[in-house]
């Protein structure tokens, strides 16, 4: 027997009168054997049945929406549908409705009200084109019964709504799950452009094997297990496990049910990808789309090292397409039926004997030749092979970044177009979304270039911002050292973009090299300008001696004319040609102590002007024939305090 959800899960049926699952022949589908337990009473069957009748007649049902947040930032990612009953009936609670309309076989029924009600109200508050997500909750069976029709997608037309902005939830699995028809329902969603996750990981029958079956783009992970491992290593230790298979898988994982500091803590150490939770919002009929500030602010204390990690480790099973092959003794008939029927089938991939595949079938090249007179005559009994063209192959487990370089050795017209993905042992696992791929590629470019300067490999300024924050939360002492290369400009305009490139490279690799306490912190914001944030009581010295090492490494950035001059002529902003000294680094130094600013912004203004200022002792120092002219400045005024929260 199955459990009771807390949750309702909710999908598809055509109209109101839907026959009900009673209707349905239980030898079609094994599935539809199986056995509940109904939480209501023998003896008041009548008076629940009276009530289901009102509740789906008059569409009584209320949705409540929990925020899903991302990790890294504590921004919202999207929502969770959760419907309620009527408040003064008997089924108000979710799990008294589910069993009423179990006992009455009548998911179906109250499957598609709950996604009207869902949709209906969702719709209703969000903004068209908004970037959120809504979460809908859906049993297998109906997951798959829904394939065939179509329903959630003229749902969401009706509103307005985009399958893109939809992920389904398969709630739990069953003994008599028939995983090839799983995948089929899955590859059909996917296609009309819905994501796809799996609810509550590590309850219900074999969810790892649903995990491995149909790769879903989300996982989200049974509370059970957030609550144990804050106490039990061995449960920390499968939570480990379950996020490194998820990059493995190419999965983005949501920790439920957060309810306490330690539980938000160890997601976060763990690198999962979004939370959700009492701790952050309960649900609630209105759509909350952000937290309190100061809330914000409290829950963010550590780093998100782990974002970078993910996005350079989703690996090429994301893009699968579970595609059936065909073999050589198909016709060509065969292939056009399916082209036909199908008009987002870009290609079919057709395998030998042993599953190997051979190649692809792609689908306006067939068409447009199989179209021509008499061509069904004469091919249309013959094998397939005749149609047949070599396509890329690469392995499942290989990474995104791996692909893309692979991609670089195929003519541009190969690029977007489908490829083959196989497992280990070299057979067919499913066809790679080419237009995917490319769309992905440029995802992880933004995202990569919002954490990492794509020049040095350093932490960008989301990264830098979130480290300040999680100091003053936590309200230790610190030092930023605001580093610029002075006339620079001047520098890059007469060597060129690419010895700019190569100076700026060496100011980076310096700071690796001097920068070595393990609380300390490196940054690049952009162009020459470098943030460290130090927690070295000994950084001064670390930064006399940054100032050494790049007046040791100059002289090979400049010819022997300039460096015995001790400059060069350029022009400045203005046009007009003056003469520059030699590059230095100036250093603006801002001590930070606890409860001295209130937010990583008012430290960005403040340590700016004291870079403005090292600048201005660097020229100073130049004008007295200093070269290079180094220069720390340290700030040592202390600013107001920032006033008290209202």
């Amino acid at each position: 027997m199955a459990r009771t959800r807390r949750r309702l899960n909710y999908h598809d049926r055509p109209n109101t009168n839907m026959p009900t699952d009673a209707h349905h022949n239980v030898a079609e589908n094994p599935m539809n054997a199986i056995h509940y337990t109904s939480h209501i009473r023998n003896d008041d069957t009548s008076d629940w049945r009276l009530t289901l009748d009102d509740i789906l007649c008059r569409r009584a049902l209320v949705a409540h929406f929990q925020p899903i947040w991302r990790a890294r930032d504590l921004t919202c990612y999207g929502w969770e549908a959760l419907i309620r009953g009527p408040q003064d009936s008997p089924l108000a609670r979710p799990d008294a409705l589910f069993s009423a309309a179990r006992a009455a076989q009548r998911i179906a029924e109250l499957d598609y009200a709950c996604r009207e009600a869902a949709i209906a109200a969702y719709a209703h508050q969000i903004a068209n084109g908004a970037p959120h997500k809504l979460f809908l909750n859906v049993e297998p069976l109906a997951f798959i019964q829904g394939a065939q029709k179509g329903w959630t997608r003229h749902l969401l037309t009706a509103h307005g709504m985009a399958p893109s902005q939809v992920v389904i939830e398969i709630t739990e699995a069953s003994p008599h799950l028939d995983y090839d028809t799983l995948r089929q329902a899955v590859t059909h969603y996917r296609r009309q452009g819905f994501e796809i996750a799996i609810d509550d990981l590590g309850e219900g029958y074999a969810s790892l094997r649903v995990w491995s079956e149909i790769r879903p783009d989300y996982v989200k992970l049974d509370r059970h297990f957030v609550h144990q491992a804050v106490t039990d290593g061995a449960v920390r230790r499968f939570l480990e496990a379950v996020v490194m298979l998820s990059q493995t898988t190419g999965s983005r994982i949501v920790a439920e049910g957060v309810e306490k500091a330690a539980e938000w803590h160890l997601v976060q150490q763990l690198g999962f990808d979004f939370v959700q939770g009492f701790l952050f919002a309960p649900p609630q009929k209105t759509l909350v789309d952000s937290l309190p500030t100061e809330k914000r602010r409290q829950w963010l204390q550590t780093g998100n090292a782990q974002v970078l990690t993910k996005a350079h480790t989703r690996n090429v099973a994301s893009l699968a397409l579970a595609i059936p092959p065909a073999t050589l003794e198909t016709n060509n008939e065969t292939i056009y039926a399916r082209f036909t029927a199908d008009p987002d089938l870009s290609a079919i991939p057709v395998v030998d004997t042993d599953e190997r595949p051979l190649g692809l079938i792609f689908r306006h090249p067939f068409l447009e030749d199989f179209a021509r007179p008499y061509r069904h005559e004469l091919f249309g009994r013959k094998s397939c092979q005749h149609y047949l063209s070599k396509a890329f192959a690469i392995r499942s487990d290989a990474t995104i970044h791996e692909l893309s370089q692979q991609l670089q050795t195929l003519a541009l017209t190969e690029l977007g177009r489908p490829f083959l993905v196989v497992g280990e042992s070299g057979k067919y696992l499913g066809l790679g979304d080419g237009q995917a791929l490319l769309r992905t590629l440029v995802e992880l470019q933004l995202e990569a270039a919002r954490y990492a300067n794509p020049l040095t490999g350093l932490p960008g300024n989301l990264p830098i911002n979130d480290r300040i924050q999680s100091l003053l939360t936590q309200q230790l002492p610190f030092v930023v050292a605001y580093v610029d290369i002075a006339h620079f400009k001047a520098y890059n305009d007469l060597y060129g973009f690419e010895r700019g490139d190569e100076l700026i490279r060496l100011v980076a690799e310096l700071l690796k090299r001097h920068v070595t306490h393990p609380e300390d912190f490196i940054g690049h914001i952009g162009g020459d300008d470098f943030i460290v944030l130090f927690r070295d009581p000994a950084w001064q010295e670390r930064i006399t001696a940054l100032f050494s090492a790049y007046t040791a490494a100059l002289p090979s950035f400049y010819s022997s004319d300039d460096w015995q001059r001790g400059g060069i002529e350029a022009e400045d902003r203005r046009g007009n040609v003056v003469f520059h000294p030699l590059s230095a680094l100036t250093v603006g130094a801002l001590p930070v102590l606890p409860q001295q600013f209130d937010s990583y912004r008012a430290v960005a203004a403040a340590a700016a002007e004291v870079k403005k200022l090292a600048k201005k002792l660097s020229a100073d120092q130049a004008k007295r024939g200093i070269v290079p002219a180094n220069a720390l400045f340290t700030e040592r005024r202390q600013p107001p305090a920032p006033s008290a929260p209202l």
